[in-house]
């Protein structure tokens, strides 16, 4: 690939002149820079979707269970948040921010040497997501399979380490 200001020649994947320092415009650059910002917008949502369950978890329900005095029949349901281990749900709270921290960390400056970063929030997210199967696979088969939308956060920090990955490889030192 020839730089469009020097005319000086360089490597087919590099971002930049090593002649002139010219920014060299690729094909495919324009397309990881979409895969960097649709990573980056994924973890943003994996990381609020499980704030908002949470939320939903035990603040919503339990106002949902309230009696209502006005009805006319004698029945009343009482919704409980469902009894997970704190501890476990803590620490699958606490890899998630981490994940989605290093996610920041590469979306702000991606570069080469961010790779491992790279690697490390998708072994993070295949990890979590794990964790959280075991943690609520009882919660899931207890609710008739509607509890698998807790692992879709999971599923979206994976695809965004997919797409982290991918993106970074185009970067240069």
């Amino acid at each position: 690939m020839y730089c469009s200001k020097c005319g000086a020649e360089n490597k087919d994947d590099s971002l930049f002149c090593t002649k002139c320092g010219e920014k060299i415009l690729i094909k495919g650059v324009e397309k990881d820079k979409t895969n960097l910002f649709s990573a980056h917008l994924l973890n943003i949502i994996a990381f609020c979707l499980p704030v908002l369950m949470t939320l939903g978890m035990f603040l919503v329900i339990p106002q949902m269970s309230k009696n209502d005095s006005d009805s006319a029949a004698d029945l009343s349901v009482t919704v409980e948040p469902p009894d997970i281990s704190g501890n476990l749900l803590l620490v699958c709270f606490l890899v998630g921010l981490i994940i989605f921290v290093i996610g920041i960390i590469i979306y702000l400056k991606p570069e080469r040497k961010k790779m491992k970063w790279a690697y490390i929030y998708l072994f993070l997210a295949i990890s979590d997501l794990i964790l959280a199967f075991f943690l609520f696979m009882l919660y899931v088969l207890a609710s008739c399979g509607f509890g698998v939308v807790l692992f879709i956060p999971g599923i979206l920090q994976i695809i965004a380490g997919f797409k982290f990955v991918k993106a970074i490889k185009m970067y240069e030192d």
